[in-house]
């Protein structure tokens, strides 16, 4: 709860208002891009999506062409250190894809796999031998559940569980050693035994990593108001207990608050993230200052490109002391601070930080060894990752979708 309650009072009165990204200094970053199509709307999704129509990428890859070409116009050529697609469905137009990822290398010094977030029912050979061909190596699959019952309580209409199983063998096979398949927790309906058999269904297939997210409801999503809002915290913690002992048998490890991970295989996930600019209707922008958000109506993001404009809609400024705090508290999730990393990052100790240090210390929350602090109790991080999501990103996604461009609003 003391998490919860720090991130929200770091978040609280936050203003956002129309800005300009401030890029200068960056001498690495990430890229993220933002696929906003999707088969079927999934009643639990609070992000950026709508119905996929054959043909309708065009404009829209033209327009994140676009938008490269403005960042590219503006960057002193940094490395890139990340190259995720999510969405959305990226998965659902693999020759976009690899349009847009062609034209990125053209424009950046792009040093990193590429990952990319798929459905089940979009994989076959054809499809993840055009992927594995553009070097994409990093392959996330919303499985989500191998319970039909499950999937359909919960409007994933998509796939099945024999599908699901059949596009992570398959991709496998030819040769996606970094692999993650997402599973859910914490749904409607959904019993301790259920979850076990999901894990067990999981294990089955040994994917290279496995993250299972809890469910999390934004007040403006369907299922939300089906839900009243009402999400069971006691049934959430007894199931993360299950996963922690279930995984504490197994060869996978912990690598954040919510991901296994087998040996050699590189953890990767979208939540961790930092310093990265977000291009695609609705992507968010994270940099060291500041964080801003393009509009999320298509229609509005392809005409703003068009007319050579990025398409921040709105953003907002962090002074030194919000993003040391903002950093710490994301880095959390990872289960392990780096004090090197935060010398580095911001040209001083975490003196200012150490009353929170301390106060987390006291509860056996954290443990302080050498340069590293390591999280010990890691579902006290889940806290602060929901008052997160639920304060700052849910507001950010509330205002976005009322109209193209907000006018100011705050946290």
């Amino acid at each position: 709860m003391a998490l919860g309650y720090m991130m929200k009072k770091n978040l609280k009165g936050k203003k956002f208002t129309k800005v300009e990204p401030e890029l200068g200094g960056l001498k690495s970053l990430g890229i993220y891009v933002h696929i906003p199509f999707c088969k079927v709307l999934c009643p639990y999704c609070p992000y950026t999506r709508e119905i996929f129509r054959e043909g309708g990428e065009d404009k829209y890859v033209k327009a994140v062409k676009r938008e490269i070409d403005l960042y590219s116009s503006r960057l002193q050529h940094p490395k890139v250190n990340s190259f995720y697609f999510g969405g959305g469905t990226p998965s659902i137009m693999v020759d976009g894809l690899i349009e847009i990822i062609d034209y990125a290398k053209e424009k950046f010094d792009i040093q990193s796999d590429v990952a990319i977030e798929a459905n089940p029912d979009d994989l076959n050979e054809l499809s993840l031998g055009k992927l594995w061909d553009s070097r994409v190596r990093k392959l996330s699959i919303g499985v989500q559940s191998f319970n039909d019952s499950t999937l359909r309580r919960i409007g994933r209409l998509s796939h099945d569980a024999k599908m699901a199983k059949e596009s992570i063998l398959l991709a496998k096979d030819m040769g996606f050693k970094d692999l993650n398949i997402d599973l859910m927790f914490n749904l409607p309906g959904q019993r301790l035994s259920d979850l076990e058999e999901d894990l067990n269904g999981a294990l089955d297939v040994e994917p290279g990593q496995i993250t299972t997210y809890p469910l999390i409801l934004f007040p403006y999503t369907r299922m939300y108001r089906d839900l009243k809002g009402k999400e069971n915290g006691k049934m959430e913690k007894r199931m993360y207990d299950l996963i922690l002992d279930f995984f504490n048998d197994t060869d996978y490890g912990q690598t954040n608050a919510w991901s296994f991970a087998r040996g050699g295989v590189e953890k990767y996930g979208s939540v961790e993230r930092s310093d990265y600019i977000g291009i695609g209707a609705g992507a968010m922008s994270m940099l060291p200052f500041q964080t801003y958000s393009n509009t999320f109506f298509p229609d509005e993001y392809e005409k703003t490109t068009e007319r050579g404009e990025l398409p921040i809609a709105f953003g907002s400024s962090l002074t030194k002391k919000e993003a040391e705090i903002q950093w710490f508290m994301l880095r959390l999730y990872d289960l392990a601070v780096s004090k090197k990393e935060f010398r580095e990052r911001f040209g001083e100790d975490m003196e200012s930080l150490r009353p929170i240090i301390r106060g987390m210390n006291f509860g056996g929350v954290l443990k302080e060894d050498g340069d590293a602090i390591e999280v010990k109790k890691p579902f006290a991080v889940h806290p602060q990752t929901r008052t997160f999501i639920q304060t700052f990103i849910s507001r950010l996604q509330e205002e976005g979708f009322k109209e193209p461009w907000p006018k100011d609003f705050s946290i």
